[in-house]
């Protein structure tokens, strides 16, 4: 009985060796170690076995070759169930089961032989994108050891499926269209928006910047939808490109335009949204519904901020045409919720809304054009009047509505001063045409009243479409607007307003945008360059027009103009070009000499209108081929009046009065600890309570 107890305990006492490297990285996991004494014997046992082989030449044996036991029952001596990948014991344990050698089990090279088909089938998909951003899993080398791959598959927080590498993965519960789609529509899907989110900022900020900001204006967004896709996506990229994750990453490509405007996050954040138009809009054309026009929307208020994208007077129209194809201008008959039915009606007036301030801000036809819509303009639903946030949604309900207003004016006066044809303007008499100018005067001072009104004096001033500086911004512009020289205007005798007054609604538009720019208000995006435009035109052809009088009240306001020219970033070239030819344009005007003594001639026996009119063309040439060759703004028609000498003279005492207020845009010492001075800088009457939310 000794002698047998001695054996046994014999048997256990092993020479002690070094583990291999492999073993050792192999060994780090939740299970106990492998002790040295059975590594050696195994050691032994596959030399005894290799030698074996070697010495037996050709010899092959019939049997079936017997699974290995995993690493951590043969550590405890446990009896395992040599399933792979995981056997019952680690399996009940809730322990990390591996097996030293894996490939002598048939199971385990199918199993390793399908891993690496779909590891294989991941690379290939991830490859074949466009150069972008890569994650982790593409930049390793293809040919990995098994064991390497199921360690990083594990410990990947979002697990690889078992999927066909043409199919697409729904990581949303919601029905989306495109899933019917053939394996070419399932590639472009992959490019529509790449993997390309700021990883340093939370996605949820851009969603909150969003409904916070641009959602007032354009409140077609399921809130609660947005939410639950959020929480899908985690903080992942939206790799899947089905509708839901599509809206989802241009909502927040939206929202972070808005924080980069309010400098709480850098400029630079935006250049890494990577949204391709192309296929965004292919998709769209291909799928005709309600989820497609929502992305066009969104996808035309992104562009507004991207230089190098679309126009977004296409994409709105693409949007307007289809919305009215899928019947969003009628009254649905489909059985839908109350929610459903008020979403459909938001998602009209923000397609109207874009469209109109798309259209008067380019000069150019209106694409949503249905005379017999029928469509309630947006309320509120059962959910929201019910919630705890009830105040919160009626008050961007009603700025919504006030946008709305606006969008309509701006559409009458589009339609009535701007469109009307030359014979139908000349069948109207003079008192008919300020008639129609005063009616619309009218409607201007009444939105503009209304809007005080209801601003909410909140304590910051982010929320640009309910600050005062906003609506006193988009009032003069209103009155540039309806008040622009054209053959309307220039028609009536005597004139509804002077160039006096013309330039001074231009000036104060430009001071409004200032104070909106000092307040991080202002979007440097294509609506304002649109607007500014016209007003630069204004401003020279005023020069030209009254014989070099008028500069005296515009060299300021030229200077202004071109500061917030300038203000834009750097891939928005036709603001800068805009920029140069409106320095060049001062620096002629405001040159030796003076401009009274150089306005009749010069050394070289030029006048002063032939030394700017080069500026006055290429700045011509420049808002056409910005805004479109068949804008109403191509030209600038004066009445008779702008030729009163006498009239025009009385410019310069004005020039007097305002050369205080302009040294505060131009970065003079009147720019004091108070940042603002209301009543010599907007010179639109504001007292200090209007600027206290600033």
């Amino acid at each position: 009985m000794a002698a047998e107890m001695k054996a046994s305990i014999h048997r256990f006492r092993l020479r002690r060796l070094s583990p291999s490297p492999g073993a050792v990285g192999r060994a780090r996991s939740a299970s106990p170690p492998v002790s040295a004494d059975q590594r050696e014997a195994q050691a032994r046992g596959q030399y005894h076995t290799s030698a074996t082989q070697q010495a037996s030449g050709t010899r092959t044996s019939g049997a079936k070759t017997t699974p290995p036991a995993c690493d951590r029952c043969r550590s405890f001596k446990k009896k395992c169930s040599r399933t792979f990948p995981v056997c019952s014991l680690c399996a009940t344990a809730g322990q990390r089961c591996s097996y030293t050698s894996p490939t002598a089990n048939a199971e385990a090279q199918i199993h390793q032989l399908r891993s690496r088909v779909e590891w294989l089938s991941q690379y290939i998909d991830q490859n074949l994108l466009p150069p972008g951003p890569q994650n982790a899993t593409a930049a390793q080398p293809p040919l990995r050891r098994h064991d390497e791959t199921l360690a990083g598959q594990q410990n990947t927080e979002t697990p690889v499926e078992e999927r066909d590498p043409g199919s697409v993965r729904t990581s949303s519960s919601h029905f989306s269209p495109y899933q019917g789609s053939t394996e070419g529509s399932t590639t472009r899907r992959r490019l529509i928006a790449r993997q390309a989110l700021p990883p340093d900022i939370a996605p949820c900020r851009f969603v909150d910047a969003f409904f916070r900001h641009v959602n007032r204006a354009y409140p077609f967004v399921d809130q609660a939808r947005i939410r639950r896709d959020l929480e899908t996506l985690g903080d992942a990229s939206p790799a899947d490109q089905d509708p839901p994750m599509t809206l989802l990453y241009l909502v927040m490509a939206i929202g972070c335009t808005s924080l980069v405007r309010a400098g709480q996050i850098p400029n630079d954040t935006a250049r890494q949204f990577d949204v391709v138009y192309p296929d965004i809009i292919q998709e769209c054309l291909c799928n005709e519904s309600i989820e497609s026009v929502r992305i066009l929307v969104l996808l035309g208020l992104y562009s507004l901020f991207d230089p190098a994208a679309i126009s977004a007077y296409f994409i709105v129209g693409i949007a307007a045409r289809q919305a009215m194809v899928i019947g969003l201008t009628r009254p649905d008959e489909m059985p839908r919720t109350a929610v459903e039915t008020e979403l459909r009606h938001r998602l009209y007036w923000s397609i109207f809304v874009l469209d109109r301030m798309m259209s008067a801000s380019q000069g150019l036809p209106a694409a949503l054009t249905d005379e017999h819509a029928d469509v309630p303009l947006p309320g509120l639903t059962v959910e929201e009047f019910a919630g705890p946030d009830r105040a919160t949604y009626a008050r961007n309900l009603q700025t919504s509505r006030h946008i709305i207003q606006l969008r309509q004016l701006e559409y009458r006066i589009l339609n009535t001063i701007h469109f009307q044809r030359n014979a139908e303007t000349s069948r109207l008499g003079p008192a008919d045409r300020r008639a129609i100018l005063n009616s619309l005067r009218s409607e201007i001072e009444d939105w503009y009243s209304n809007g005080c009104l209801m601003s909410p004096m909140e304590a910051d001033n982010l929320p640009i479409h309910s600050s005062v500086t906003w609506m006193s911004a988009q009032y003069y512009h209103l009155l540039v607007f309806l008040y622009f020289p054209n053959h309307f205007n220039s028609s009536v005798s005597p004139p509804a307003v002077t160039s006096k007054e013309q330039l001074e609604f231009a000036s104060k538009q430009l001071r409004a945008n200032s104070a909106l720019l000092q307040q991080r208000q202002l979007p440097l995006n294509r609506v304002t360059l649109s607007r500014l435009l016209p007003v630069g035109l204004i401003l020279m052809s005023g020069f030209t027009a009254g014989q070099g009088r008028t500069p005296f009240v515009a060299q300021n306001d030229l200077i202004i103009l071109v500061t917030l020219l300038e203000a834009f970033p750097q891939g928005w070239t036709t603001a800068r070009e805009a920029a140069q030819i409106l320095q060049q344009f001062v620096d002629i005007v405001t040159g030796p000499g003076g401009m009274v003594t150089t306005f009749f001639g010069t050394a070289t026996g030029e006048t002063m209108e032939e030394l700017v009119r080069p500026c006055v063309v290429s700045f011509t040439e420049l808002l056409h081929q910005f805004l479109g060759k068949a804008t109403c703004f191509q030209s600038i028609e004066y009445s008779q009046e702008i030729q009163d000498v006498d009239r025009i003279s009385q410019v310069g005492a004005v020039a007097q009065q305002q050369s205080s207020a302009n040294a505060l845009w131009l970065n003079g010492a009147n720019s004091d600890d108070a940042g603002v001075n209301e009543e010599s800088v907007l010179g639109y009457g504001w007292g200090s309570w209007d600027l206290d939310f600033l």
